[in-house]
């Protein structure tokens, strides 16, 4: 078992340990072997959890065949674009608990980790990172449904765009995860 991730959007701040070790806790209370989990408590983005897992399986001697990903809801399309690039020939299946949107979003409500207009948010990012990251090989292209199109469009005329991402922004975000990754290479050479 593997879990990954530091602390996101709506657990930055909030929690006091990252999002992997809150994951591996609740795994140990479950009883399983802490010595059949890794944990990868550095990434802070979608797209570096991929990076870092693959980086993982590499130190520890792992090849699986399959993956289980396990996310947000609202996240699944793009974990699986991106595994798309990321895992090119393995099997990968995404996957959610199983709620409606109006059940996800009272469950926010009451764990007091994220405002539903977070969630909102994130959303919309989402749709943006869709749309945008496939032309620089970060996923694979996405048919966005047009009814998809204008709910995001709508909630963006809302003013549900604090992760509306424009090409610039995205730009941006890879020119640093290039560098990210340029420095942790030269780090990992000195050692």
């Amino acid at each position: 078992m593997y879990f990954h991730g530091n602390c996101g959007k709506g657990t930055q701040g909030v929690i006091t340990k990252t999002e992997a070790e809150r994951f591996c806790d609740v795994a140990i209370r479950e009883e399983v072997p802490k010595d059949r989990i890794l944990i990868e408590p550095k990434a802070t983005t979608t797209y570096e959890n991929y990076k870092y897992t693959k980086k993982l399986l590499i130190n520890n001697h792992l090849n699986p065949s399959s993956f289980l990903i396990v996310g947000k809801p609202y996240q699944e399309r793009r974990a699986l674009a991106i595994a798309d690039i990321e895992f090119p020939n393995k099997e990968v299946t995404i996957a959610s608990h199983n709620m409606t949107l109006e059940d996800y979003l009272e469950y926010v409500k009451n764990d007091q980790l994220m405002k539903i207009e977070d969630v909102i948010n994130e959303m919309v990012g989402e749709i943006s990172l869709i749309r945008l990251t496939p032309s620089y090989g970060l996923q694979s292209k996405q048919q966005i449904p047009d009814e998809v199109m204008q709910s995001y469009h709508h909630l963006v005329e809302m003013g549900y765009n604090q992760y509306n991402y424009k090409e610039k922004t995205v730009r941006s975000f890879i020119d640093v995860m290039i560098k990210k990754g340029l420095e942790q290479e030269k780090n990992e050479m000195e050692l």
